[in-house]
């Protein structure tokens, strides 16, 4: 089962719990407090960070080679 993260609206704190995708909310371990809300984890972010950061250091690797094949293809004078 995945990891959940869950925000209390009674001592505001948040915290992580494993849960099945149906369960839309869990008592806080904080508090004992049933009012809390499921919240996006930042890791989903950061996998699609990783994913642009790798994409983007390709991009300028294909742009050197392709600099230096034209630079190896231009006439010597």
């Amino acid at each position: 089962m995945p990891i959940y993260e869950f925000h209390c609206e009674n001592c505001r704190e948040d915290f992580e719990i494993i849960a099945s995708k149906n369960d839309t909310h869990g008592p806080c371990p904080f508090c004992d407090s049933p009012n809390t809300t499921r919240i996006v984890s930042l890791t989903h972010y950061r996998n699609a960070d990783h994913w642009e950061s790798n994409m983007l250091k390709g991009i300028v690797k294909a742009k050197e080679k392709d600099q230096l094949k034209a630079e190896l293809k231009a006439p010597v004078s």
